[in-house]
């Protein structure tokens, strides 16, 4: 019977070691994706910023016809 217990004792703390390693990587993955989602957001507002407008510079626009 002492054996059984040991061993069930033996497994529990494994167990308990391996969850402790998962969510151990579970916290470094969620801090990548958040890194991540920053970086895409700075990137997504350089392309936002390097988008031509649709509307033309005052050097660039022709007069109009009345001129």
């Amino acid at each position: 019977m002492e054996t059984r217990i040991a061993e069930l004792e033996i497994k529990f703390m494994e167990q308990e070691a391996t969850l402790e390693s998962l969510s151990e990587q579970v916290y470094l993955q969620q801090q990548e994706i958040t890194h991540l989602t920053r970086h895409i957001e700075v990137m997504k507002d350089r392309l936002k910023s390097m988008a031509q407008s649709p509307i033309a510079s005052m050097a660039e626009e022709t007069p109009p016809p009345h001129y």
